[in-house]
């Protein structure tokens, strides 16, 4: 789930409280976030990870532009994305480029509009107009942190079943995608040695402990079992 909006929309404000804690530092100062945040959280049952965002805007800083690349990169892999606008502010040059990056993207969107405690000023219906994929919106405030995490995980869970994962394999640590390239190069190393039924076991079998890690808890004897009873080795 990526969080995208332009700079001091509230886009680290929205992952702090989603977050339930100062995970990204917060200032006034236009273009804070340089890089992105991935933190994971559980929604209704469901592993979902958050990704902040560098502020869209047009810049002269190196390094600002290289997280606003990542930013947009980071559209085309997610599954959900986070549009977050400023209520209190009329749409602007940067919601403009904001809405472009939405609609290129075409993925399912929830448009935020945030600081609604203060006098809305945005055109929503110009919003809605430029606007040209799946969206749903929602009116709230990062400072109430609690009401905003609520509305956010209901209106996120809304998306769920419409999401097409039953063919991906979703990776949620570090841990998981190292375990997943070393079950990787021990079939490899199993393939190279399927004249030695020793050295092919042995791989097999590291492989096998390496995937047991992403799935539930499986018993090595019992897979190793099923395994030789079912299939010819050594021939």
């Amino acid at each position: 789930l990526s969080i995208v909006g332009k700079p001091n929309a509230g886009k680290s404000s929205l992952l702090n409280a989603m977050l339930l804690e100062e995970r990204a530092l917060v200032s006034d100062i236009k273009g804070t976030t340089r890089d992105t945040i991935e933190e994971v959280i559980e929604l209704k049952g469901h592993k979902v990870r958050l990704i902040d965002t560098a502020g869209i805007r047009e810049s002269a800083d190196k390094i600002e532009r290289l997280g606003i690349e990542k930013s947009l990169k980071s559209l085309e892999n997610c599954d959900i994305i986070l549009g977050v606008f400023d209520l209190s502010k009329p749409l602007e040059k940067e919601d403009f480029n904001l809405i472009d990056a939405l609609n290129r993207a075409k993925k399912p969107c929830i448009v935020v509009l945030n600081k609604n405690d203060l006098a809305p000023k945005l055109e929503l219906e110009v919003l809605k107009s430029y606007l040209k994929i799946p969206y749903s919106i929602l009116e709230t405030n990062t400072l109430n942190s609690k009401a905003c995490l609520k509305d956010l995980s209901q209106k996120i869970s809304e998306f769920f079943p419409k999401l097409d994962t039953q063919n991906k394999l979703l990776l949620t640590s570090l841990a998981q995608k190292t375990a997943l390239e070393n079950a990787i190069t021990e079939l490899q190393n199993a393939k190279n040695h399927l004249e030695t039924l020793e050295l092919f076991s042995y791989h097999i079998l590291s492989a096998i402990e390496n995937l047991n890690l992403l799935t539930r808890p499986y018993e090595t004897s019992q897979m190793l079992d099923s395994m030789f009873s079912e299939f010819c080795l050594g021939k």
